[in-house]
């Protein structure tokens, strides 16, 4: 099996030069399409993972309310906060990041960094964005 391989691939890398299609992107192309060909004629299957799709929400929550209604303008510091929990693939493992915003100033005003997206990380994030702003009322 692996004698068979190894002629396939000399031959598609061989047949692309001669069509002087030897640019790198267009090897690995063919290449590509080769490798697939190959993979179903021995049966096997890739484990990679496929893409993944994020679903847009088609209906407000009604047990939410939308209190900011899409009004980002706001006057003032301090008046509206907003923030949002990033998952970050690194060293084997998701690690989770929250950050808390200051809308007025469009700046990050309190973050957190964990192994872990629980109620924990958001009140780290939330308690430095206080402390940072001077524990406004």
């Amino acid at each position: 099996m692996s004698d068979k391989l190894d002629s396939r691939w000399k031959w598609s890398v061989q047949l692309s030069m001669w069509r002087g299609l030897a640019t790198t992107s267009t090897v690995f192309d063919v290449v590509g399409s080769m490798r697939a060909a190959l993979m179903r004629e021995l049966g096997l299957v890739s484990k990679q993972p496929g893409s993944h799709a994020y679903r847009q929400a088609m209906v407000e929550r009604p047990d939410i309310p939308n209190r900011l209604n899409r009004e980002f303008a706001v006057q003032r510091p301090n008046q509206v906060w907003c923030g949002d929990i990033m998952y970050i693939w690194a060293q084997g493992r998701w690690h989770y990041l929250a950050a808390v915003l200051d809308l007025q100033a469009r700046r990050v005003i309190g973050w957190a960094f964990s192994a872990k997206p629980d109620a924990e990380l958001v009140i780290k994030a939330l308690d430095m964005a206080y402390e940072q702003r001077g524990k406004p009322q």
